[in-house]
């Protein structure tokens, strides 16, 4: 649960890393994240709070996902990595992994509205809607055919003078 709420991304907001990806075999990943105790759960270990019941430090509230390189930064040097900096990393970690499907989704639907509305303007020509006769001569239909594929394959649509309609 703790590496689906951040996105399987180290919840250090300066690291953000990805902690899951494809293993050489098909059917396997790859893992290099770790679930870390905040507080921890035996007596001798990195922030152990006595207040804490057995049960509140097995918990997820008392768990945060992290890269195996932040895991071991937060248990080496606990008078920085306190227990209030690692709840306000997952906090911020859960709220970014949200953010980041909001984006993607707004971004993704508005790079695509914007993408078709290109793709229609580089395809409205005479020469794409009507007979070859109505682009006039045999070089103009040639030009409208090389402005289209260069407009397609550079992201500038020209006029016939050179002018940038859009890009």
């Amino acid at each position: 649960m703790l590496a689906n709420r951040v996105g399987w991304k180290c919840s250090n907001p300066d690291c953000r890393r990805e902690t899951r990806g494809a293993a050489t075999e098909k059917e396997d990943i790859i893992s290099i994240g770790v679930a870390s105790h905040i507080t921890a759960a035996s007596k001798r270990g990195p922030r152990y709070d006595e207040k804490l019941t057995a049960q509140e430090r097995a918990s997820a509230e008392n768990g945060t996902w992290l890269c195996q390189s932040c895991s071991k930064l937060i248990d080496s040097d606990v008078h920085r990595y306190t227990v209030a900096k690692l709840k306000k990393w997952k906090k911020i970690s859960e709220e970014m992994s949200t953010l980041d499907l909001e984006e993607v989704a707004v971004r993704k639907n508005h790079e695509d509205k914007e993408l078709i509305k290109f793709f229609v303007q580089c395809f409205d020509r005479p020469v794409f809607k009507d007979r070859i006769y109505r682009e006039g001569r045999m070089e103009d239909f040639d030009k409208a055919i090389e402005d289209t594929i260069i407009a397609l394959n550079t992201g500038v649509l020209r006029t016939r003078d050179g002018s940038i309609l859009k890009n």
